[in-house]
């Protein structure tokens, strides 16, 4: 084939379009391994989160199942105990606090009739010392 000719140039047109074919499909071979490359790194990426998520998950489970929870129950415990406690104090409380006012009024009592029967027998003495010392008796 001679040089120049259309069925020679068509020969060329055809090999140069295929070097352009080629040369666009090893760009979108380089353009889609990189993107695959980039894609499989977020893929990776977040697996490893997923991972490390599911990890973090099961470690505050187990905290909670093993600590928390029983400390909760605990605490629950502890609290209707520490009610009970305060219910049954108030209760002594106000039991001593009327014992207390019956006790300080029957004393109160007791000291003015002690009182009294002091002023008698001061008086008695009295009386007794004026008859001893010779003084006129009503007696």
């Amino acid at each position: 084939m001679a040089v120049g000719s259309p069925v020679g140039d068509l020969i060329q047109a055809f090999q140069d379009f295929f070097r352009d074919n080629q040369f666009k499909v090893d760009i979108n071979t380089q353009d889609f391994n990189w993107q695959l490359n980039q894609h499989n790194g977020w893929v990776k990426g977040f697996e490893d989160d997923i991972a490390s998520a599911q990890n973090d998950i099961a470690q505050t489970t187990a905290h909670l199942n093993n600590v928390l929870y029983p400390l909760k129950a605990q605490l629950e415990e502890q609290l209707v105990r520490d009610e009970a406690l305060i219910v049954k104090t108030l209760a002594e409380m106000d039991a001593a606090t009327t014992e207390r006012a019956k006790n300080s009024a029957e004393h109160a009592q007791y000291v003015d009739e002690a009182t009294e029967a002091i002023g008698a027998i001061d008086e008695c003495l009295d009386l007794l010392a004026g008859l001893d010392g010779g003084a006129p008796s009503l007696i």
